[in-house]
């Protein structure tokens, strides 16, 4: 599983998420062995991919599309904006507009969000906002944001909604529209 997989997190030691659900069952549906990598580049993953060291790879679909391999969607997601909860009325007021919502705010985004076209175009609109992308995952980067050590937050859905169902001073304020194949 690479990284930035949007669905994918890990929360004190413990896995979550469609894609580690999907293997976990095909494993065990398969009596075959399940071992997780996550901690090699993309590149790498695909070199295993390739050579046989790795069977199953779990990506975003941009990214398997090009290595020489059969890639199938499991499923689409999107991303969001997540504020805390207590700031979520300052947020409603941007007119739809992603640009006016951000504004001059420090917004951390999570790495997946950096291979979508609604990546791309928020950058072609933002004046004055300090963004910055982070290795974590969503789920740790909305307790550091409910801990206010930025504004806002750019991750997948079901990490958001992960994040607001446990820590419960979180909620997303936005959605963007481009769903992403997984």
């Amino acid at each position: 599983i690479t990284l930035d997989l949007p669905g994918y997190c890990v929360v004190r030691g413990e896995r979550y998420g469609y894609p580690y659900d999907m293997l976990s069952a095909y494993a065990a549906d398969s009596c075959r062995d399940f071992q997780l990598q996550t901690s090699l580049s993309k590149q790498s993953l695909l070199e295993n991919l390739s050579n046989g060291q790795t069977d199953i790879l779990v990506s975003l679909t941009a990214d398997a599309g090009h290595a020489e391999t059969m890639s199938l969607p499991l499923y689409s997601t999107t991303y969001v904006v997540l504020a805390p909860a207590r700031n979520a009325a300052v947020y409603s007021g941007h007119g739809g507009s992603i640009a006016n919502m951000l504004g001059s705010n420090v917004v951390m985004m999570t790495a997946g969000f950096e291979n979508t076209e609604s990546y791309d175009s928020m950058l072609d609109s933002l004046y004055g906002s300090m963004l910055y992308v982070s290795p974590l995952g969503g789920f740790d980067l909305a307790k550091q944001l409910s801990e206010n050590v930025f504004d806002l937050l750019i991750c997948e859905k079901s990490e958001a909604l992960l994040a607001e169902g446990l820590l419960h001073n979180v909620t997303a304020v936005y959605e963007f529209e481009e769903e992403v194949p997984v």
